[in-house]
């Protein structure tokens, strides 16, 4: 919500540089309509986050047993 907001040319670049490049979708213009819904990407291996999160989980997991044996 930055950009609408009457902040000084400091603190606009300031919030510019954190945000990043957010795409025009995402600005809320209405304060009385909600967000668009967050859509998951699935990645090019055909893996969705959570599953990434679970084989990542699972590498850490076996890593510390490899430690403990």
């Amino acid at each position: 919500m930055y950009p609408v907001f009457p902040f000084t040319t400091q603190q606009a670049e300031f919030f510019a540089g954190v945000m990043g490049d957010v795409p025009v979708e995402f600005t809320i213009r209405d304060l009385n309509s909600p967000p668009i819904p967050y859509q998951p990407i699935v990645a090019e291996s055909g893996r969705s986050f959570a599953e990434a999160m679970r084989m990542a989980a699972e590498h850490v997991a076996a890593s510390i047993a490899d430690l403990g044996a």
